[in-house]
């Protein structure tokens, strides 16, 4: 909770932060944007309001959406 508070103030002050998480329900609440990598190539990158868990985790699964 405390590294939370401490992303979210920083992010209120325009100051940018990467996190490296397995939690998606982390990622999508502190969020702006979702990096996926897999391998050590990047498979995309998409905005967090335009995207869901579903989309998320068929990147890193490498499974295709239907």
């Amino acid at each position: 909770a405390k590294v939370e508070e401490i992303v979210q103030s920083l992010k209120q002050r325009d100051i940018g932060v990467l996190i490296v998480s397995h939690s998606l329900d982390q990622v999508f609440k502190l969020s702006d944007h979702i990096c996926v990598l897999r391998r050590g190539r990047q498979i995309g990158i998409r905005e967090t309001t335009k995207t869901d868990k579903n989309e998320i985790i068929a990147m890193i699964t490498g499974l295709q959406q239907h």
